[in-house]
């Protein structure tokens, strides 16, 4: 959807064996297991004041299984007590997501417009925490 040379880029800076180490030490990553392989997988991030839901990725054996919901809700639950709500954002031409995300509680907050194609598109939503803040 992107392209070939974004898509190396976006591995590149997030899936960097330095970044996702770092994210592992500071407890900003959940994943599912089944039968000993990873099958799923997400990571809390910032952006500003916001907590995001990066690299929400399953196995496309386990789909429709409840593990996408289920690792939202382990990020939820590890929000800091102060964290109102949680962002995930997505390109509007992966309408997949797009329709996840809603049924998930996911409201659209804002559109990042693209200059080179409305797919592109980047959507934010938020969802805000179900528990008490204090």
């Amino acid at each position: 959807m992107i392209g070939g040379r974004a898509a190396e880029l976006q591995v590149s800076s997030w899936w960097s064996e330095s970044q996702i180490q770092s994210a592992a030490f500071s407890g900003l990553i959940v994943i599912a297991e089944a039968e000993g392989r990873i099958i799923g997988i997400a990571q809390r991030g910032r952006n500003g004041s916001d907590h995001v839901l990066y690299k929400p990725y399953l196995d496309p054996d386990y789909r429709g299984c409840g593990l996408g919901p289920a690792l939202i809700e382990s990020i939820l639950q590890n929000l800091p007590s102060n964290a109102p709500r949680l962002c995930v954002e997505h390109f509007a031409g992966n309408e997949r997501a797009g329709a996840f995300y809603e049924r998930e509680g996911f409201i659209v907050e804002r559109v990042e417009r693209s200059d080179a194609n409305s797919a592109l598109d980047v959507v934010w939503r938020v969802r805000t925490s179900d528990r008490e803040l204090t």
